[in-house]
């Protein structure tokens, strides 16, 4: 399987990160970076180039199990050899091999997961929150754990908190439940501002509010511990909904080392 198409040109690898046949697709990106910089190291990830493009099968009809006597299929064999070249990218984007990789489970709940606490759009604009992440919460690494609480309400204030005593639901509106167990921390929008508040930004009519932060530099900032579990919601106001506020859905994590 290390053949190479240039003698003297040593295979990169196998399989690598990304399928260079379909972008966006299977292995287009990993699961939860995107399809840019690593951002745990800075090298390139989900693009698949740099494949060993030299992957050859020798048809010889030698039966099964017995030695080979045909042609070894190195360096670009000529025709009649029976040596069959597969190619590789970007002109033969069969050369290369892909796999799939899903976790059974939440492996090791590292992965995030986000609970649905806002039961009905905001009633001023009627706009539905997400939760997305780049990278992994970390209690010591410089690398971001990037969190945007995205589909708010535009140009209005808020504020997002955590909480490391568990998940919850609780009654607070019509359209929302309260998903962090109390006492919580407040933290701005911005990267490590713990107990500031701001506006949402966006568009009127848009639904383009959002909050992004840098969790792990709150993390490091506050000094919670590897292992804990933590929860957080953004709080937006919501001028026209009986309580004047509105809580988004939710995310929940664990701190890795």
């Amino acid at each position: 399987m290390d053949d190479v198409l240039v003698s003297g040109t040593g295979a990169s690898g196998i399989i690598l990160s990304g399928e260079p046949g379909a972008a966006p697709g299977f292995g287009a990106c990993t699961y939860n970076i995107a399809c840019a910089a690593d951002p745990l190291t800075g090298a390139p990830c989900g693009t698949g180039f740099g494949q060993d493009d030299g992957f050859w099968i020798n048809v010889d009809k030698d039966p099964a199990g017995t030695p080979n006597t045909g042609v070894a299929c190195v360096s670009a064999p000529t025709a009649g050899t029976g040596c069959y070249w597969f190619g590789g990218h970007p002109a033969g984007i069969y050369g290369g091999f892909w796999m799939v990789m899903v976790a059974d489970g939440e492996c090791n709940s590292l992965i995030p997961t986000t609970t649905d606490c806002q039961l009905l759009p905001t009633v001023t604009q009627t706009c539905s929150s997400t939760v997305s992440t780049v990278g992994l919460a970390s209690a010591t690494s410089a690398s971001p754990f990037t969190v945007t609480f995205g589909g708010l309400n535009a140009t209005v204030n808020g504020v997002c908190f955590l909480g490391t005593g568990g998940p919850a639901f609780l009654p607070w509106s019509a359209q929302s439940k309260l998903c962090v167990q109390p006492p919580t921390i407040r933290m701005g929008p911005a990267s490590g501002i713990v107990g500031a508040s701001g506006t949402t930004g966006g568009t009127i009519g848009s639904c383009d509010g959002a909050y992004t932060f840098d969790m792990n530099s709150a993390i490091q900032i506050l000094g919670i511990a590897a292992g804990s579990t933590v929860d957080c919601q953004a709080w937006q106001r919501d001028q026209l909904s009986a309580k004047t506020t509105q809580l988004s859905d939710s995310l929940s994590f664990v701190v890795g080392p």
